[in-house]
Parts: structure tokens; C-alpha cells; sequence
């Protein structure tokens, strides 16, 4: 992309930077933008807080609005705290949820069927185990 960026002339006497951006496959705006500078305050409250970090690393962005506010006199929101804390890599360290590792105590059911191929009527059957119906006599004709 920089390459074909590069190759545009803007100062070209028969091709237009509207043409020369077309025939390159690249938006006119992607030529003419200049980055912003990043913001010193944004500069400042991310030394903050990789110093408050080293300190105690397993503060949330929602205690790090506090410490900023009451310590360091910065008031600011949450997502400002969050968005800079992404940007130079910080997380907090806590234990985080394991939702999708199983239980010791919880039995594993092999599926055999992975490797039949099921090619005939009433080759297959199946059986609901549990009752469907809310009525206290529950029966396999019971409909609910």
C-alpha cells in the first residue's frame, strides 16, 4: 500500500491525484492524510499508569478511574482508562473465568456413530431420557 502511495505525484501537469489514485487502486484520502500526534494528556495518564500497574498490577479499569482521580487529580472515564490500557498492553492480573474446562468427576460419552454410515431406515434410533411433560405422572405418550 505505501509503495503504490509513493508512486502518486501531486504535483503531475496532466494527471489529476483523482486519476493517478484511481489507476492505483488507493483512496484519495489514504494519500493526502497526515497522522494526528497523540495527545500529550493520553501521554501522560499512560506513564501513570504503568506506574501505578508496577505497583499493584491487579487493579480494573474501574478502580484505575479512582486511583487516577483521588492520587493523581485526572478525571476521566472508564472506557478512556480501558482503550489506553489496550494500547500500551496492560491487563489485569486476576483468575479469570474457565468456563470450557470440564469437571473431574464428569464422564465422557463416546459418540458411535462417527464412523457408520447410517444408510438404511431404522438403522439409527434415539430416546429422549428425560420428562417433557409437566404433569407429575410422566409418561412416553404424555403430551405436553
Amino acid at each position: 500500500m505505501r509503495d503504490r502511495i509513493a508512486l502518486v505525484d501531486k504535483q503531475h501537469p496532466k494527471i489529476s491525484m483523482r486519476k493517478q489514485s484511481k489507476l492505483l487502486g488507493v483512496a484519495r484520502s489514504t494519500i493526502t492524510y497526515k497522522p494526528v500526534d497523540e495527545d500529550p494528556e493520553d501521554i501522560r495518564i499512560k506513564r501513570l499508569l504503568d506506574e501505578i500497574y508496577m505497583k499493584d498490577p491487579c487493579l480494573g479499569s474501574r478502580r484505575l478511574v479512582t486511583v487516577l482521580e483521588r492520587d493523581h487529580g485526572i478525571a476521566t472515564d472508564r472506557k478512556r482508562v480501558a482503550r489506553l490500557r489496550r494500547e500500551i498492553g496492560q491487563e489485569a492480573i486476576w483468575c479469570k473465568p474457565r468456563t470450557s474446562i470440564p469437571d473431574n468427576g464428569h464422564r465422557k460419552y463416546p459418540y458411535l456413530l462417527r464412523n457408520l454410515t447410517i444408510d438404511r431406515p431404522d438403522q439409527v434410533w434415539c430416546s429422549e431420557t428425560s420428562p417433557t411433560c409437566p404433569c407429575p405422572e410422566a409418561t412416553p405418550t404424555c403430551a405436553p
